[in-house]
């Protein structure tokens, strides 16, 4: 955010910041949609509002949680040449 630094009117400084912003969403992020019942969005709350986080933050947690735990577990299979002996 540097270059916002360089403009004087606080307009101009917006605008460059939204610029700046919607460059880093588009290079970095991936919009995800989901359509679950009702009952999930109060639980997703819940969990954010006690983790003291975003719901966005939880996701990615419970994912890497569950990514870690089927890696983990594949790790722990024999592979398919182990078994034939």
């Amino acid at each position: 955010m540097a270059n916002i630094r360089k403009y004087k009117n606080t307009d101009e400084a917006k605008q460059a910041q939204r610029e700046q912003r919607a460059r880093y969403i588009e290079t970095n992020l991936v919009e995800i949609k989901a359509k679950l019942p009702k009952e999930y969005k109060p639980k997703l709350e819940y969990i954010a509002q006690r983790m003291n986080t975003s719901k966005a933050q939880v996701l990615k947690t419970l994912i890497d949680i569950k990514y870690n735990e089927l890696i983990e577990a594949e790790s722990q299979q024999p592979s398919p040449e182990e078994s034939d002996t």
